[in-house]
């Protein structure tokens, strides 16, 4: 039986990877696994506060989204699950909308997720980790 799983993944936690990967490792014995790795990168939005979309805006987004997938391709390079197909997308906007959609997109029946120990930020704030706990529609799995 193949699983769908998505594992996102933030480039400012790559450490968080390798144990998302053992987990990986680990349902890959029992199921044949159909992996999507996500990166979801910043709106410009989320700095600046409003939308001003022009032809070097759309431009730069293109730029940034074949940055941030040559990235996520090669922290993933190293991968090696047994029974796996991989494939990477990336988006941009806001983490916890963008994790969901794909989810919901490519019928996830887990989500695997990375967190680092949680901060005085995380829990006054909460964290995209704990945001898609909240809201997935399926199973989530929590690293740490």
């Amino acid at each position: 039986m193949t699983k769908t799983i998505l594992v996102p993944v933030d480039f400012t936690e790559l450490g968080l990877l390798d144990k998302v990967v053992s987990h990986l490792k680990s349902l890959s014995c029992a199921d044949e696994l159909n992996i999507h790795f996500l990166s979801v990168i910043p709106s410009y939005e989320s700095f600046v506060g409003f939308a001003f979309v022009g032809q070097d805006r759309l431009a730069s987004d293109k730029q940034r989204i074949e940055i941030a997938l040559s990235t996520l391709k090669e922290g993933v390079s190293h991968v090696e699950i047994p029974n796996s197909t991989i494939q990477f997308y990336v988006a941009i906007g806001n983490p916890r909308e963008k994790i969901l959609e794909t989810a919901q997109k490519i019928q996830a029946e887990l989500i695997i997720i990375g967190s680092r120990n949680p901060g005085m930020k995380s829990y006054l704030l909460g964290s995209t980790a704990s945001s898609v706990v909240s809201y997935a529609n399926t199973s989530v799995l929590v690293v740490r």
